[in-house]
């Protein structure tokens, strides 16, 4: 009789989990260990009732879904570079970004060092220069940081497609 009172209560998440973990893990061998399994554990050593333990599962599981949704929302946004879609080779934006360089270190000495290369000022004038030194900064970075990026996006393309040195 008490067989048959024990098999006429409805069977809970857990014990139903237990019951597809069981399948499974008779199935594949070196799967780390579900969360299910863990409960059980949890269970036989803290004495929990198997509404407790639901709980947990419940909420192990809602914190797998969030990290889940965060880990996507990361890897669309680092894949999400549109900008490094723009049709400049690496090679030709590494040049610019040294020629603009170049250009900065040309304006800081035609504006601080007159007395070293001429004595009329600057061959583009003082506001001239400023705007080219000014702006010459800015596009060197942009030019170094957009170079290095589409580079290791484009190696990262070869990896995975299997072409390339790798």
């Amino acid at each position: 009789m008490s067989e048959s009172s024990s098999s006429d209560k409805p069977a809970s998440a857990v014990d139903t989990a237990e019951k597809a973990s069981s399948s499974d893990s008779a199935k594949g061998g070196d799967e780390e260990p579900s969360t299910v399994e863990m409960l059980r554990k949890a269970r036989d050593v803290d004495g929990l009732s198997a509404k407790e333990i639901e709980n947990r599962a419940m909420q192990e599981n809602i914190a797998m879904f969030q990290r889940t949704q965060q880990d996507q929302a990361q890897n669309s946004a680092q894949d999400d570079k549109s900008w490094l879609d723009f049709p400049l080779p690496v090679p030709v934006a590494l040049l610019t970004c040294v020629i603009t360089s170049i250009a900065f270190i040309g304006c800081l000495y035609e504006l601080f060092y007159p007395e070293k290369f001429r004595t009329a000022g600057p061959v583009l004038g003082v506001g001239g220069t400023w705007a080219v030194m000014l702006s010459s900064l800015p596009a060197s970075a942009f030019l170094l940081y957009f170079a290095i990026n589409k580079a290791n996006r484009d190696l990262e393309k070869e990896k995975r497609s299997g072409g390339g040195f790798y």
